[in-house]
C-alpha cells in the first residue's frame, strides 16, 4: 500500500492548484501556503488566458473541462500579422486533427474552477492563505516552510513544491540547484478598459469591468516585443486574431471562492 506523504506546496495558482489535485487524489496530504489574505481571493484578478488543446487534455484529467468549455469560449484559429499586415502566424487547428481547438477564458474563471476541485478531494487539500513563505530548510525529519513574520516553521514535510511565481523564493533556497534559462526577447502585455464594451459582459461603452470570458466572435490581443538585453523597444507589434467557433449563451459569472480554513500544524 502507498505511504500517504505530506505535502506543502508554494503558491495557490494553476501550478499550485493542479498538483495539489492529483497528489490529493492519491491520498496524499497537502497543505497550500497562499500570500493572499482570505478576503482578497475573492477579487477578480488578471486578464485573459489561452488554454492550449495540450492544456485542455490536461484539464479533462483534473476533473475540470467540462466547466471551462461552458464558461470559455471556443478557439479554432490563431493568426498573427505585423502592422504591416505581413501574416506571421496562421495555425488552424483542425489542420492537425479535425476536433482540436482551443479555449479563451478569463484567468479568474481557471482559478475558480480548479480551486472548487482542489477541496473536494476528501479532505486531502487544505489552505491557508495570508501566509507568506520565504524560504525552505532542511531538517531531520523533512523539509520546513520559513515564513515572514514567524518564528515558526511549517513542518515537517516529506515533499515540498514551490509553485510561487513571479519573484518566486527558490531565490532563497541556496541549498536546491536551479537550471533557469532566460529568453533573449520578451512579451509586454497591458489591460485595457473596453470603452465600446466590445469584449465585457456590460453593455454600451464605458464599462471598464473585467471579462470573465470573450463574448464576441473575434478577440484582438497586442503584443509589444522588446529586446530584453538592452531594453530598448522594437518596432515590431504582432496581434493575434482568436477567431471563436460560435458563442455559448449568457456571460459566465465568477464563483465565490468559498470559506477558507486557516490551517496550522
Amino acid at each position: 500500500m502507498q505511504r500517504s506523504l505530506r505535502v506543502g506546496v508554494v503558491g495557490l495558482g494553476t501550478a499550485g492548484l493542479s498538483t495539489s489535485i492529483f497528489l490529493g487524489r492519491l491520498n496524499h496530504k497537502v497543505d497550500i501556503f497562499e500570500a493572499t489574505s482570505e478576503s482578497d481571493l475573492d477579487i477578480v484578478v488578471g486578464a485573459g488566458i489561452g488554454v492550449q488543446p495540450i492544456g485542455l487534455t490536461v484539464l479533462n484529467r483534473l476533473g475540470v473541462l467540462g466547466d471551462i468549455l461552458d464558461r470559455g469560449s471556443r478557439i479554432d484559429r490563431l493568426h498573427s500579422t505585423t502592422r504591416e499586415g505581413k501574416t506571421v502566424l496562421d495555425l488552424k487547428y483542425a489542420d492537425f486533427r479535425p476536433e482540436l481547438h482551443g479555449v479563451g477564458l478569463h484567468r479568474d474563471t481557471l482559478f475558480r474552477s480548479l480551486y472548487d476541485e482542489a477541496l473536494s478531494t476528501n479532505g486531502n487539500v487544505q489552505v491557508v492563505p495570508g501566509t507568506k513563505v520565504v524560504n525552505v530548510s532542511r531538517g531531520p525529519n523533512g523539509s520546513y516552510l520559513e515564513v515572514k513574520g514567524s518564528a515558526e516553521k511549517e513542518g515537517p514535510y516529506d515533499l515540498v513544491v514551490v509553485a510561487d511565481g513571479r519573484d518566486s523564493l527558490r531565490k532563497n533556497m541556496s541549498h536546491v540547484k536551479q537550471y533557469e534559462s532566460k529568453y533573449e526577447y520578451g512579451c509586454l502585455w497591458s489591460i485595457l478598459p473596453d470603452v465600446t464594451g466590445e469584449f465585457t459582459t456590460g453593455k454600451g461603452g464605458g464599462d471598464t469591468s473585467p471579462a470573465t470570458r470573450f463574448c464576441k466572435n473575434h478577440a484582438w490581443l497586442a503584443a509589444d516585443w522588446a529586446d530584453a538585453k538592452n531594453g530598448r523597444g522594437r518596432s515590431h507589434v504582432g496581434f493575434t486574431v482568436l477567431e471563436l467557433a460560435h458563442e455559448h449563451g449568457g456571460p459566465g459569472k465568477a464563483r465565490g471562492a468559498g470559506s477558507l480554513e486557516r490551517h496550522r500544524r
